[in-house]
């Protein structure tokens, strides 16, 4: 798509527009230069919040926010590799060398920034402090394939994870190395081993850096 042949913007083309049904066109924000016809990343890559939106752009290590009328770059994630263009996987479609893949979650208090390189990663921010921890996430050992680690979304400020009986040992390795939940650890691994059935169930998380 060449300038001009945006849908709602003839002459501009934007990844965000800021639109009343009455009044038209408000904003517009984070221009583009080209349709990206193929992208890496979640379907959840925009949350509203009670005054404003964050909204992480497809092959981007940056989340912008906008408030007020305003857009700015709210959160940078470097790193000490490439992060893999959009023109780059076009072209090759090759993820091996690259950072790829980046979506996020977050609540009020807390922000969770995944990406794929080689592994997956995952970091925990804390929204308040601005302090964070990185993990490393591993293969989900009940199918040796994609990430182990399911986060569905935020309920409040606890977070919801998708487990199976499985996987449930490999998930608290990740989540709670140190043990630190003792009561609820001996409840989820009562319920891990394998049985006829592939059980799935649901665990609600509070985050906490330490």
């Amino acid at each position: 798509m060449e300038k001009g042949n945006g849908r709602l913007t003839p002459g501009y083309n934007y990844q965000l527009i800021q639109y009343n049904e009455t009044a038209g066109i408000q904003q517009m924000y984070i221009p583009y230069e080209s349709v990206m016809l193929s992208k890496t990343g979640g379907p959840r890559r925009l949350y509203e919040m009670n005054n404003y939106v964050d909204y992480l752009p497809g092959f981007s290590n940056s989340i912008f926010r906008i408030q007020h009328d305003t857009c700015f770059e709210k959160y940078r994630f470097e790193y000490n590799v490439k992060t893999l263009s959009y023109s780059d996987f076009r072209a090759t479609r090759d993820v091996s060398d690259a950072v790829y893949n980046q979506r996020f979650k977050e609540s009020e208090n807390w922000l969770i920034f995944n990406w794929g390189y080689k592994t997956f990663y995952f970091a925990i921010i804390d929204k308040k402090t601005n302090h964070y921890k990185v993990f490393k996430s591993i293969r989900d050992p009940s199918c040796n394939c994609g990430s182990l680690l399911h986060f569905i979304d935020f309920v409040g400020d606890q977070i919801l994870l998708e487990a199976n009986n499985l996987n449930i040992k490999s998930i608290l390795s990740v989540i709670d190395p140190n043990n630190q939940s003792n009561s609820a650890i001996d409840i989820l691994n009562n319920l891990s081993g394998e049985t006829e059935l592939n059980e799935q169930f649901l665990i609600t998380c509070e985050l906490c850096l330490m």
